[in-house]
């Protein structure tokens, strides 16, 4: 079985070439071969992988895309995974590989246009040459170049080689209300890593390390309403213990009104706000997150993540096998018992203060973490493998 994974666009994707190189690492007599970036690369040889039967090829800047796809065409996979595809997708379109292609899906919105499935859905339309004039009935503010455009990636996802790769079963359940469910096929983001996962068992009652992951970006992270409503609670929490809410990420330069909002917090002994101007490294992200005692995800509200396009917050509960604070949207089955969910910040301030009179119910949460992460063992995806 050769199988060929591909991702030279996102270095920040990494993670999913890593889950697909555990994955074969479960099967025998299976041969692999990575086309990425040098960007890649280094990542994946800071992750102090397995990689005995992996070949790499190093797409270099200055190579074309299509000498890239003919390195691809001449591996002739059994199975081609294509983690991002963006603007290489008509290369994919073109390409003839003797086996599958896997086109990643990181945001469904952007690269299906869920609206207009919809619209084909309720009325039944076919792929032929008066399907664009049809459409402009439907979408008459979409251009002709944009319908176009969106065609020619249906042609390119009807074909019967091609099967879209979802990265979460979030956006799996999306994407099957609209496609077949047999062209969807899930590549967990991240699996389970024993090694990453803390081998504290309880938290300690006088210290509650709650790590918000990711870069600090208001676009896809409620904080200013969060802060100001712990900044309203803070006389409320215990002076004899401490509380840390850690910012694990890029905090970047645009963020004044959090900046002022933070420093309100810098005469409250007992509540920390952790935060860094500088990137995090890999080591100490894993680090960071190895102590922590829970996740938050205070997703932005207006956000899609979740649904349209997979969620950080998941993937992190997965490798390191941690509980989340996750908003009632975000509420799936599959993680339903090792999440707290709120509807309100109020309701979060209300949980953390629980947790610090009593820590119980916050240690069974981490132990319910580590079970429901290990539905994502790598071998529990090795189905993806079969030809």
């Amino acid at each position: 079985m050769k199988i060929a994974a591909v991702e030279v666009l996102v270095p920040n994707h990494y993670l999913a070439v890593i889950s697909l190189i555990k994955i074969c690492k479960t099967k025998q007599n299976v041969s692999l071969k990575l086309f990425i970036s040098e960007e890649v690369n280094q990542l994946i040889i800071g992750a102090n992988l397995d990689l005995k039967n992996v070949e790499i090829h190093i797409h270099k800047p200055e190579k074309s895309i299509s000498d890239l796809f003919k390195q691809i065409e001449e591996f002739s996979a059994n199975k081609t995974f294509f983690i991002s595809v963006y603007y290489i997708l008509k290369h994919i379109n073109r390409t003839k590989l003797p086996g599958i292609k896997y086109v990643g899906i990181h945001s469904s919105e952007e690269l299906l246009d869920l609206n207009l499935f919809r619209d084909l859905k309720a009325f039944d339309f076919k792929f032929n040459r008066d399907l664009l004039y049809k459409l402009r009935t439907i979408v008459p503010r979409e251009s002709k170049e944009y319908l176009q455009k969106i065609i020619f990636k249906r042609k390119t996802l009807t074909r019967s080689n091609t099967k879209l790769l979802a990265f979460g079963k979030n956006v799996q359940n999306e994407l099957k209300q609209y496609i077949n469910e047999d062209k969807v096929t899930v590549l967990p983001f991240c699996v389970k890593d024993n090694n990453l996962t803390s081998t504290s068992k309880d938290i300690a009652p006088d210290h509650i390390n709650v790590v918000i992951p990711g870069t600090v970006d208001e676009r896809r992270r409620d904080y200013l309403t969060f802060f100001e409503i712990l900044q309203k609670n803070q006389n409320n929490f215990d002076p004899s213990k401490k509380i840390t809410f850690h910012l694990l990420g890029h905090y970047g330069q645009k963020n004044k009104p959090l900046d002022k909002l933070i420093s309100n917090f810098e005469a409250v002994s007992y509540i920390n706000i952790k935060f860094h101007k500088d990137y995090v490294s890999e080591a100490y992200y894993s680090e960071s997150m190895k102590n922590a005692s829970i996740i938050f995800g205070n997703l932005n509200k207006k956000s899609q993540y979740g649904k349209l396009k997979e969620t950080g917050v998941f993937f992190n509960m997965i490798r390191y096998s941690l509980p989340g604070i996750l908003p009632e949207s975000l509420k799936t089955e599959e993680f339903k018992h090792s999440c707290a969910y709120f509807s309100s910040y109020e309701q979060v301030i209300k949980l953390l203060l629980s947790w610090q009179k009593n820590t119980d119910e916050l240690n069974i949460l981490r132990e319910q973490a580590k079970i429901d992460a290990a539905q994502y063992a790598p071998e529990n995806f090795d189905s993806i493998l079969e030809y």
